[in-house]
C-alpha cells in the first residue's frame, strides 16, 4: 500500500509499502524482505499496475506459494484502464497470457491457476528454483 496503515499482525506476516505501478519503489519496499508464501494484490485494480505488481512480485513467491488478483472485474471498466474482452493490459489479459504459459511449458514456473468470479489464484510450481 502507499499510505501508511497501523495493523496489529503477528510475526509471520510481512507487510511492505511502495507503489505498485513503479518497478522501482517495488524494488526497495522488497529489499531485505524475504521470500513470500502468499502474496495478495489487492492494490488499486489499474490494469497496468497489476501487470507491474505482478512481474515484481512473483518470483518472490517460494515455490508452492500462492500469488491473488483480486476484484478482476475492473478490467472491464475504463475508469481502471479496462475495456471490453480482450482488452491488452488488463488483469484479465495478464491470467490469459498466464494460461498460454501454463499449457505451452513456457514463461514462469506455473504449477495452476484457479479462477473464480472476480478472483485468480496462481500457484507457483514446487518444482521451480529461485524463478
Amino acid at each position: 500500500d502507499v499510505f501508511e496503515k497501523q495493523l496489529s499482525v503477528g510475526s509471520r506476516i510481512v507487510i511492505i509499502r511502495g507503489d505498485q505501478s513503479d518497478p522501482d519503489s517495488l524494488a526497495r519496499a522488497l529489499a531485505g524482505c524475504p521470500r513470500f508464501d502468499l502474496i495478495v494484490d489487492d492494490g488499486d485494480h489499474i490494469g497496468s499496475h497489476i501487470v507491474t505488481a505482478f512481474a515484481a512480485l512473483f518470483a518472490r513467491l517460494v515455490p508452492g506459494g500462492f500469488y491473488a488478483i483480486e476484484d478482476l472485474q475492473t478490467a472491464y471498466d475504463p475508469d481502471y484502464g479496462g475495456g471490453p474482452a480482450g482488452t491488452e493490459g488488463t488483469a484479465l489479459a495478464l491470467v490469459k497470457d498466464l494460461i498460454d504459459e501454463l499449457n505451452l511449458g513456457t514463461g514462469r514456473p506455473i504449477a495452476t491457476l484457479h479462477a473464480y468470479p472476480g478472483l485468480v489464484l496462481i500457484e507457483k510450481s514446487p518444482l521451480s528454483a529461485s524463478a
